[in-house]
């Protein structure tokens, strides 16, 4: 076991955990040991998946804030340079989002999964519908006290102080400027070393957390919502045909299927933790080592696009809209579907980056369009499952973006093949 690589031991215990979540759903489902379960579940899956995830997310505001500063004091050694990279990475998180969009609405109209569905199944899900505009969006990635967005975990706060942050330290300059480089480059290690310990644990945690998620939900809701759930998957996989590969081949000069096998062990993490958070140090370390990019590059790049970047999230938003909104026979007119497009464009900008936060932020489209927030609960089912992949989605736009972005700088090292 000791010889073989970190992503194939957690992909083997995503194997089995599979296997072991289905046996638990038709035994529990079947032949009635519900409650031996259950029990089971309380007292050891889900305490062990769920120190897992603490223990992951724990190191991630502290290495989201570092690294943003961090790599801005880098690469503000060059402001010209910085300029540029910060365009270049604006701009493919705007397009490559506004194209997921696209392709979600599109598919979602030409397969329609809700005109097959009933609105007698709806559920009542009133607490999480929030009226959420861009406007709000904007101006609440603003922070106002920066140690209440560190305690809420307010990704998009903490990354816009950061960024600030490491401005400032860089207009400083002198010899303090020199210090707080030091600092910031010292404690970012130290987490990132904390980060692999964690990941030692890694296998045993993925398997727990995705027994917990099989075991639960079983056949029955993925069959009810197999449409929905078709429509989102080929929209996940035409993105990655029309936007990454092309990213791949002619940006970056890489094979996608190379780019496949490097990402193993990351895209293991994330499609287990549906947590583009918990993932990002791994990205990070990944993005490094296997792709050559400079450190300056990958501490600057990955955890913005960590932060805003949600490509899977957006597809989900459009494919979800379109879905509700046929359930309930709400018809949509061509300004109401540009209203949806761009709001997903910050809506999935604006999730948490945690399990099914994207979906969450949803309802703000929902409320925004006419359409009832309560149509949320009936993709809620299916929703973990599909958050894992989208999730593997998310990330791997944002390790294209940062080696493509640092390949047109001249950041690029050795690729690993």
């Amino acid at each position: 076991m000791g010889k073989l690589k970190g992503s194939t031991v957690i992909l083997i215990s995503m194997g089995f955990a599979l296997i072991f979540g289905l046996a638990a759903n038709i035994i529990t489902t079947r032949y009635g040991f519900k409650q031996e379960y259950l029990v089971l579940e309380k007292f050891v899956i889900a305490p062990i998946g769920d120190v897992f995830m603490k223990l992951l997310l724990v190191a991630i505001v502290p290495i989201v804030f570092l690294a943003i500063a961090g790599g801005i004091m880098e690469l503000g050694q060059d402001k010209a340079k910085l300029k540029r990279v910060s365009i270049k990475a604006g701009a493919y998180y705007f397009f490559s989002t506004l194209f997921a969009v696209i392709i979600g609405v599109g598919l979602a109209y030409l397969i329609n999964p809700g005109l097959t569905g009933s609105s007698t199944e709806h559920i009542a899900l009133k607490q999480h519908a929030q009226t959420v505009s861009m406007i709000d969006i904007l101006v609440n990635m603003f922070p106002k006290n920066i140690f209440a967005s560190l305690t809420e975990g307010n990704m998009l706060q903490i990354m816009v102080f950061a960024i600030f942050f490491g401005i400032a330290i860089v207009a400083m300059g002198g010899k303090e400027s020199t210090r707080v480089k030091e600092l910031v480059h010292y404690f970012t290690s130290v987490m990132i070393e904390m980060i692999k310990i964690i990941m030692k644990f890694a296998p045993v945690g993925v398997f727990c957390l995705l027994v917990k998620a099989v075991a639960t939900q079983g056949y029955s809701t993925i069959i009810g919502l197999a449409l929905y759930v078709l429509t989102i998957l080929a929209g996940l996989v035409l993105h990655c045909i029309l936007v990454y590969a092309p990213m791949l081949i002619f940006a970056v000069k890489m094979n996608p299927f190379t780019f496949i096998k490097n990402i193993g062990e990351v895209a293991a993490v994330a499609f287990a933790t549906s947590s583009s958070k918990a993932a990002l140090s791994i990205s990070m370390e990944v993005t490094e080592k296997r792709f050559g990019v400079t450190r300056e590059m990958v501490r600057f790049l990955i955890p913005l696009g960590a932060s805003i970047n949600m490509n899977g999230t957006a597809i989900m938003q459009g494919v979800g809209t379109i879905f509700i909104s046929q359930i309930y026979n709400v018809d949509l007119s061509f300004p109401m579907l540009c209203t949806i497009v761009f709001t997903a464009i910050f809506t999935s900008a604006g999730a948490a980056g945690v399990p099914s936060g994207g979906t969450i932020m949803l309802t703000s489209i929902l409320l925004m369009v006419g359409i009832p927030a309560e149509g949320i609960a009936l993709i809620m089912g299916v929703d973990r499952a599909l958050d894992m992949c989208r999730t593997v989605v998310n990330i791997s736009g944002d390790i294209i973006c940062a080696v493509a972005v640092a390949k047109s700088e001249g950041a690029v090292t050795k690729i690993h093949c």
